[in-house]
Parts: structure tokens; sequence; C-alpha cells
């Protein structure tokens, strides 16, 4: 949802008028209930991301900051909103009040495969941390505070969202089948972006060799926990983007925003200790420390993410991307030989 650039106007005609007059006719109506004295509304620009699209818009003298309209897409667009609109509502109501939230929703457009919900005024985390790591502005140490909130959110998230099968054998199976097809297609997307076959096949056979979990230790997790879906206000912390909530380990999500952190620490500008305090405070926020094999994990599918070279690419980028991928892959290589080491006691 926070994902993206600003995209040209046409970007939200795939829903044409339909959507935009049924947003004007339920969302307006909800803005007047706040006290908004017009019923005029400003958009502020289509925002693009891999499987949705975000129309941010405010309501001249409405007392809120506005809302904002996530539309999914694809095959699995409907049963995908109907998901997050399910979960944030759960989500919500367990988190209101505290220091990290999710935003509120406020309607479900099923038709439209869309959601409302309140507009979180806020920064990125990921923008933050940049920033502060490359010393562009002065933040101080919050940025550190804010990656301790977010561990601690994780950590909450346990219990703001039991699983409900009772079948412990059922909800191991279900895990397993879920990490399975996403570590194939992780390794898909690893090797599209330049990695080798043999580092390839030695990071899947280490991910495959990880214990069995305790069944009751699995609870349902944020997909993709990760700086860039998070918001810092002067309030709170906001998490978004619950489109899917798979089954999995708390220290498995944790282990992707680790790595977020150190593919941050990457670029020649950024301050590798600044990013390390971000990464201890992170943990301790969690009250536990990320284990080799989840660190594995959250790289993988960082490196996974780096888009293949196309036709068109400006030559910049594609060379940045062929270099974050080469250090990512060395990073892999020696977390995966200091595992080794650690295990055969040399």
């Amino acid at each position: 949802m926070t994902t993206g650039e600003v995209a040209p106007r046409a970007a939200e005609d795939e829903h044409g008028v339909a959507l935009r007059t049924v947003v004007r006719s339920r969302i307006v109506n909800y803005a007047r209930s706040l006290g908004a004295p017009t019923a005029d509304w400003i958009e502020e620009g289509v925002v693009q991301a891999r499987h949705s699209f975000v129309i941010p818009f405010s309501v001249d003298g409405c007392i809120t900051p506005g809302f904002v309209v996530k539309v999914h897409r694809g095959t699995n667009a409907r049963n995908a909103a109907a998901t997050e609109y399910a979960n944030l509502l759960a989500l919500h109501e367990c988190l209101g009040g505290r220091q990290c939230r999710v935003p509120r929703p406020l309607d479900h457009l099923p038709e439209h495969a869309a959601i409302v919900m309140e507009r979180v005024v806020g920064q990125r985390l990921d923008t933050v941390i940049g920033e502060y790591a490359c010393r562009l502005r002065s933040h101080g140490t919050w940025p550190e505070a804010w990656c301790e909130r977010a561990g601690g959110w994780l950590a909450e998230l346990e219990t703001c969202a039991p699983v409900h099968e009772c079948d412990l054998d059922e909800r191991l199976e279900s895990y397993h089948r879920t990490f399975t097809s996403e570590l194939d297609s992780i390794a898909q997307g690893a090797r599209c972006a330049g990695a080798s076959l043999h580092l390839t096949n030695r990071v899947v056979t280490r991910l495959k060799a990880i214990p069995a979990p305790d069944p009751v230790q699995l609870t349902k997790i944020h997909s993709d926990f990760a700086p860039y879906n998070v918001l810092g206000s002067d309030d709170a912390l906001y998490v978004v983007d619950f489109s899917e909530m798979p089954l999995g380990l708390t220290a498995q999500c944790g282990g992707f925003f680790w790595a977020a952190l150190e593919v941050t620490a990457l670029h020649p500008a950024v301050s590798r200790p600044k990013v390390k305090a971000c990464q201890d405070h992170f943990q301790a926020g969690l009250g536990t420390t990320i284990c080799p094999e989840w660190r594995v994990w959250g790289l993988f599918r960082h490196l996974s993410y780096i888009p293949a070279d196309r036709s068109g690419v400006p030559v910049a980028l594609r060379i940045w991307n062929r270099w974050r991928a080469k250090r990512i892959q060395g990073l892999l290589s020696r977390l995966l030989a200091s595992d080794i080491r650690r295990v055969d006691g040399r």
C-alpha cells in the first residue's frame, strides 16, 4: 500500500467512474458526520503498488486528515480485499489506543475489490531510517525508538491474531504448505535476480532443514512486514498492508524486517553503526534475537524482489540492481558459512 510512485490519473480507470461515484456517496457522507461543512473532496494522485493501487484524498473542511481507497488487482482481487478488510477490523479492535496500531477500516466495496480506511499522516519508516543512516536529516535517536516499537508491535500480533483451527496437525500442515510454496517462489525470483544456482540450492537446502515448529507457536503473521509498510506519526506507529496473513512464526516475520535494514546498510552512503543500532532496538522490542536461519530467509526474500534486467530500464538502475544482488549474495554466503561453523563447532 505504501510502495510505488505517483502515477497518472489514467491509472485508476481500471474501475472507472463507478468506483469514484461509490466513494463519493459513501465517504463524503462519512466525512460530513465528522463535521465537514462541504462535500468537496480532493484527489491527490494514484499510488501504484505491485498488487493494488491507492487513491488518497482529503475533504475540504474535514477535521480528519482524509481517507484512502485501496483497490486490489489481479485474479484474486476480491478475496484479497475482503481478507484485508476483515484483518483490519480485527486488529483495529485489538490494538485501538495503543502506540502501535493499524489504520481504521471504514468500508468494504466488494464489487470493486476495494476497501476504504482512514488516512494516516506520517512518515514511512524506511525513508526515516535512510535519512538517519545517511545523515541527511537530524532525527536524533527516534528512528531507533520507532524500530523498537515496531518490534513490540510484532510481538503483540501473536495475541491479536489468534489461530482458530483446533487441530494442531492441520495447523502444521498449513504452515508447511505455505512455507514450501513461498520458498519455491522466492528461489525462482532470486534466480531471475542473478543468484547462482549453487547459492540458491545451498540456501533452499538450509531453509528446508529448519526444524518443524511447535504448532502451538504458529500464529497469523504479516506477510510483508518491512519498514516500507510502517508509518510513524506524532502519536503512534501504524502498520499497513494486511491482504495476506498466513500461518507462520514471529521470528520468521522479524527476519524479513531485520533483512530489510541489512539491505539498507549496503548503500555506500549509509552509516553501518546506525543501521546496526536500529536492528538492535528492533530485536529488543521483539524480545528475542533473530536466528541465522530467519536472517537467511529474509535476505533471500529481498534478493528475489530485485527485478530482472529488462529492455527499457535505465542503465543506472540496472547497474544498481546488479550491484545490490551481488552484495546480498555475499551476505548470504557469509551467513551460511558462519552458521556451518557454529554447527560444527569450528
